[in-house]
């Protein structure tokens, strides 16, 4: 007889990540789906067989709380409460009464329609889709676990703990310490998790408004998939007709990418040489101008004191100096109003006084002085939607097409790391699309010499371009890791960036074949490490060093080329 064939995790994992969005994708096109349909259950199965590292114990019987934090601060407030969650292209809400509800870690538009509904607005194509949908899994997952817990077998009775904390919810005064703890006492056992794990989540969740926030989403969780299971009201996502006629036409990024050449065209710097920086919208700033414009404030102080202190949130009147100084020194701001949520500044460097740049520009005559082009992050997909129609000339046929002079474009970023820690660098060769074999391979401005001495471990080789953050686990990781791909790390973007600046430099030949392109990234966390993952919580200051000293070497290539 032969040898059975087994497949190993990551070969499982992969099949699971393929199957989400093989589904994702069908039930995009299909318009809607419900949670605990047949539809619904195959993407919870899949998420489950895959047990990502950023949902922990997704798997277990007891409520994954690090999850639930970071899947709550990426959804909108009061989703929780809505049996109907409806997908939306940008159909026009914002010019009606109802006030948009923005999630603290992901920039786009939600709307509460009425009690049972939220309207999701997608302005960033595909990846914003699997992003959302893979997070509504695992809510639905975690409800469906606390009905599990609550609901009496073959009755339609709950347990005590359950009465007890509706009874704690429905009380119309502010619950007292005693009343509070006695909650959250119930609540631990609802979730199977001690009181002591269940009072930091607590914590994390209150706000001065809301301070039950984490008890009323515990309650609403369980009170929808009870109802599901008693009364039969079903949950429903739907995606509207809109949204799935314009998804994948670019007319987000169209329109983002005109409005900047307009502004290039106006102030005369279409001609002149321009290097776009996918960035963060205070670091280039801040390198360039934060020195003077707060030499009374910091004197003596190191760059990195400096920085440290303008990315801590109580001093914004530090950072208003700096815009000051900015502006008056011929940066022009940008506001996206085209909804790819995608900000954007423009420095034009003929326009800065030499005493107030920590840069020496004075050797270049003004008409081959950069224009640097600052730009916030995209997100997954979006990165070529905006990079390609940005690439595009100015103009039409008729109209005497301008090509736009990119000379170099620079991406830096956060990324997952496979060796090492948060903070630690990591400069690409060449980026691999995940669940593809698709690659592209490039010159990398940027080589780990340039990084080393500063007490910062950098890693060079390929990263791996995910579909999602939310879906990585150890097993494909160790894989890639281990595997002949030698692969240092993992982010949303690369593979997108650099299939339209090769597409517009080697095919369509709208910028020079000769454009410079440089990728650095640092850790914002470790994947392959347990307590490492994003879910484990931000960076604080780790990553002011990282950011400055990457934006520091792209600045002195550009005014050095």
């Amino acid at each position: 007889m032969g040898k059975a064939i087994t497949t190993t995790r990551a070969q499982e994992s992969t099949n699971a990540i393929e199957r989400m969005y093989i589904t994702m994708r069908h039930l995009f096109n299909r318009g809607f789906y419900k949670p605990n349909g047949v539809s619904g259950d195959a993407l919870k199965s899949a998420l489950l067989l895959l047990r990502p590292e950023i949902y922990g114990s997704v798997g277990e019987q007891k409520a994954e709380l690090n999850g639930l934090i970071y899947v709550l601060e990426r959804l909108p407030e009061g989703i929780e409460q809505c049996r109907f969650i409806n997908l939306t292209s940008d159909e026009g809400y914002g010019i009606s009464h109802i006030n948009p509800i923005i999630p603290p870690k992901r920039r786009r538009n939600c709307y509460r329609i009425d009690d049972e509904q939220m309207n999701i607005e997608i302005t960033r194509g595909r990846s914003d889709i699997y992003d959302i949908l893979t997070h509504l899994t695992f809510l639905f997952i975690e409800s469906e676990k606390i009905c599990n817990r609550v609901l009496i077998p073959e009755t339609e009775k709950t347990i005590r703990d359950w009465s007890k904390l509706e009874a704690a919810l429905q009380k119309p005064e502010e619950l007292t310490q005693a009343e509070r703890e006695i909650a959250l006492i119930h609540t631990a056992n609802i979730l199977g998790r001690s009181f002591e794990e269940i009072l930091e989540v607590y914590k994390k969740f209150s706000t001065k408004e809301t301070p039950e926030r984490f008890l009323s989403i515990i309650y609403w969780l369980g009170k929808l998939a009870l109802e599901e299971q008693i009364t039969g009201e079903k949950r429903s996502v739907t995606f509207s007709a809109l949204l799935r006629e314009r998804l994948g036409h670019h007319i987000h990024g169209e329109r983002w990418a005109n409005n900047i050449k307009d502004v290039l065209k106006k102030n005369n710097l279409l001609q002149r040489p321009i290097h776009i920086i996918s960035a963060n919208m205070h670091s280039v700033m801040n390198s360039l101008f934060a020195k003077s414009a707060l030499l009374t404030e910091f004197s003596n102080a190191d760059a990195l004191d400096i920085f440290e202190a303008l990315s801590s949130s109580g001093n914004s009147s530090l950072r208003k100096k700096v815009m000051d100084v900015a502006e008056k020194n011929g940066m022009i701001s940008i506001d996206d109003t085209s909804g790819t949520n995608i900000d954007v500044q423009i420095f034009d460097t003929s326009k800065i006084e030499n005493e107030v740049c920590s840069y020496d520009l004075s050797e270049v005559p003004d008409d081959k002085k950069p224009v640097i082009f600052v730009m916030d992050y995209a997100f997954g997909e979006q990165a070529y939607e905006t990079i390609d129609e940005l690439l595009k000339p100015y103009g039409t046929k008729k109209n005497n097409e301008i090509l736009i002079n990119v000379d170099s474009v620079s991406i830096m970023g956060k990324a997952g790391i496979l060796e090492g820690g948060k903070g630690d660098l990591m400069i690409p060769s060449a980026h691999i699309f995940e669940g593809t074999a698709d690659n592209y391979p490039f010159k990398n401005e940027l080589c780990s010499e340039d990084f080393k001495g500063y007490g910062l471990k950098v890693f060079e080789g390929t990263m791996v371009t995910v579909l999602g953050t939310s879906l990585q686990n150890k097993d494909i990781l160790k894989f890639f890791h281990k595997s002949t791909w030698n692969v240092i790390g993992l982010e949303m973007e690369g593979v997108h960036y650099q299939k339209a600046i090769q597409s517009a430099s080697k095919i369509r030949k709208s910028i020079g074949e000769d454009v410079k392109v440089r990728y650095a990234y640092y850790a914002s966390d470790n994947p392959l490490e347990t307590g490492s993952t994003l879910a484990s919580g931000g960076l604080g200051t780790t990553g002011v060093k990282p950011t400055y000293l990457i934006t520091d070497k792209i600045l002195k290539q550009i005014f050095n080329s």
